[in-house]
């Protein structure tokens, strides 16, 4: 697991107030622990030649609770092999301070690499512990030559008023092994306050970096891409949408001609339309006046791969979708985050 010295984020946050250094070379410098990933293989050894993959945005993991008897009882989800995860905390008060990676994989038997995106200025502070925040591959099969991909900044978050961060985007990467062949793993997350093109230059720069490390195994990439077709910087940018259903559901489908990472993908020789249903509902975007708009924005990519059956599961908490759900009705129409979870069926 990873530890070090919350000091060392007070003088890493120094350092980038008087401008000396960049992110990475702050982190090089002062936090070099957070730049490889942290890796456990006890949990699992397993040797089957195809898989079931799932993609989940689990927002902070701060609702365990929840999400732990999802991922084990529901019927599109309880046979998962691969998790490809974003959003997961450790050491944050809001998750009580767990590292919520390593909680999902000793539940579901997993192993896991998990990569820090993020450190909170408020790491130490206001009952935070280490304060951090990335993502994640939790799998059945080993994991080899782990690493991670730290992407272009396309957003500073390190001067977001109340939100201050060290860090940057960052994918995690692994090898597995089916049926005596290795493939790739990768978690990624992508800029949502950013312009499509700035997504663009996030996700080549991450397929660069997947064929130097990788080579021409196939690989499989999931992850939240934040294909929302606008710039998630600027102001009220999914205003128009509000109350819209008819052009909400026009605009799922409307992402392969507005979002060019997607054909990027393609020209990086991976596909989409095999693994992912194309206008699907993935991110419920609470507006201010308590409606939501709905996005399509995780995604995904495979090459040299055999896929199918994708699927979207809603992740509305509903016992009924549960096996021996009686239990847990008591959550019924709570949220496990705001994203649903994607999965498909993958072989070599």
């Amino acid at each position: 697991m990873i530890y070090y010295n919350v000091d060392k984020v007070y003088k890493s946050v120094e350092d980038m107030r008087k401008k000396k250094m960049t992110h990475m070379e702050i982190l090089k410098k002062n936090l070099p622990e957070i730049l490889r990933p942290d890796v456990d293989n006890s949990f699992s050894s397993c040797t089957r030649n195809e898989f079931s993959a799932v993609v989940f945005n689990m927002e902070t993991g701060n609702r365990l609770d929840r999400i732990i008897p999802y991922l084990l009882k529901h019927m599109e989800l309880k046979n998962a092999d691969i998790i490809l995860a974003n959003e997961l905390d450790y050491g944050m008060k809001r998750s009580l301070n767990l590292h919520t990676t390593r909680e999902l994989a000793k539940v579901l038997n997993m192993n896991y690499a998990y990569g820090v995106e993020f450190i909170t200025e408020n790491a130490g502070k206001n009952q935070n512990e280490l304060g951090m925040h990335g993502n994640a591959i939790l799998s059945k099969y080993p994991l080899y030559n782990a690493f991670l991909i730290h992407l272009p900044i396309e957003y500073e978050w390190f001067y977001k008023e109340e939100d201050c961060r060290i860090g940057v985007r960052v994918a995690v990467a692994a090898e597995i092994e089916l049926d005596g062949k290795r493939m790739g793993l990768c978690s990624v997350h992508l800029e949502n306050r950013a312009t499509p093109q700035g997504r663009e230059r996030q996700l080549r720069f991450l397929l660069d970096e997947l064929e130097k490390k990788l080579g021409n195994v196939p690989v499989l990439i999931g992850g939240d891409m934040n294909t929302n077709m606008v710039d998630g910087d600027s102001k009220g940018p999914f205003e128009y949408l509000r109350g819209k259903e008819q052009e909400q559901q026009h605009c799922l489908g409307m992402i392969t001609a507005v979002e060019p990472l997607m054909k990027t993908a393609l020209n990086y020789g991976y596909s989409y339309e095999d693994c992912n249903i194309m206008k699907k509902i993935t991110r419920r975007k609470p507006m201010q006046d308590g409606s939501k708009v709905v996005l399509n924005l995780d995604w995904f990519f495979q090459k040299g791969l055999q896929c199918w059956d994708p699927k979207v599961v809603d992740t509305v908490f509903d016992h009924l979708k549960l096996e021996g759900g009686e239990r847990y009705k008591q959550f019924d129409g709570q949220e496990l985050s705001d994203h649903n979870a994607i999965t498909v069926r993958c072989k070599i």
